[in-house]
């Protein structure tokens, strides 16, 4: 038994789900940066820069056709 597949609906089903897990990701390193942020800003304990040890690179993920 054979299935037809529409390319053009599995492109567009990957595309909706690739968008929603790179929004996950935006948001989820917004939360880390912040939370750094937040260490460095209420530091003077220790000498610990946490935004340079912790902070995940930015996404580069451009768009390709």
């Amino acid at each position: 038994m054979s299935t037809k597949i529409d390319e053009k609906i599995v492109r567009e089903d990957l595309s909706d789900l690739f968008t929603s897990v790179l929004t996950d990701l935006t948001a989820m390193r917004a939360a880390i940066v912040g939370i750094t942020a937040k260490l460095d800003a209420d530091g003077g304990i220790t000498d610990t820069d946490y935004a340079a040890t912790w902070d995940p690179a930015v996404l580069d993920l451009a768009a390709t056709d």
